[in-house]
């Protein structure tokens, strides 16, 4: 079997149904997790650390203003013109 490139691998998962490529995402983020967990590579700064949980204690304070993923998959939709 011949290697796929980079490329040919991306256009085929454009090509899943949306679920399948959501699965995909969780995937690679849990990995993705696992390595910096062991590299610490790619951790969050100090000050990163900070602003989401500022951002979360805002969210709990006021979950009126947080975005359900139908809302954040619209807007990304509307951004990119799709």
């Amino acid at each position: 079997m011949s290697p796929v490139s980079p490329d040919d691998a991306i256009a085929v998962v454009f090509q899943l149904p949306l679920e399948r490529r959501v699965q995909l995402v969780e995937g690679l983020m849990r990995t993705i997790a696992e390595d910096t967990e062991k590299v610490g590579e790619f951790a969050l700064s100090d000050e990163q650390v900070a602003e989401l949980d500022r951002r979360m204690d805002e969210l709990d304070a006021d979950p009126s203003i947080g975005l359900s993923h139908e809302e954040v998959w619209s807007r990304l939709r509307n951004r990119d013109g799709a």
